[in-house]
């Protein structure tokens, strides 16, 4: 994908919430991005994310 100001390429990544599932979350990113149906039938490779806001306690959020 590219990323719409930077002129570059990205992999698709999203914020997902506690009750929510990242490859549900992924599809819906993938399928708002290129306009087409998605299925995914296999996993490659999952990063996950931990953001932390200096001097706060815990994790602000997680994207995959």
């Amino acid at each position: 994908m590219a990323h719409p100001e930077e002129r570059i390429a990205i992999l698709p990544n999203d914020t997902v919430a506690p009750d929510e599932e990242w490859a549900t979350v992924g599809r819906s990113w993938v399928e708002g991005a290129a306009g087409v149906d998605v299925t995914i039938e296999d996993i490659e490779r999952v990063r996950r994310v931990e953001h932390a806001i200096e001097n706060r306690d815990g994790v602000e959020s997680v994207t995959y």
